[in-house]
């Protein structure tokens, strides 16, 4: 989603009027991610995954925020 120039990363960057590469540089020290990177697809499918097994069998009505730990401001 955020490394293909074609799509919302690309429009991102050209909206900020910087270069793909710079901004996603920078991206996760400006969405204030304290994981100090973006997140990878695969992170997400685990989280599917797990929520798909026995193991969650009993898991309802939860929110599960896959976020990076970003800074909520008001």
């Amino acid at each position: 989603m955020w490394e293909a120039s074609e799509g919302f990363g690309g429009e991102f960057a050209a909206a900020a009027g910087t270069e793909l590469a710079n901004r996603l540089e920078r991206m996760p020290e400006t969405l204030g991610l304290t994981t100090g990177r973006l997140m990878e697809a695969e992170e997400v499918a685990a989280l599917v995954g797990f929520l798909l097994s026995e193991a969650a069998g009993h898991i309802t009505g939860a929110d599960f925020v896959i976020d990076g730990g970003t800074m909520k401001t008001s």
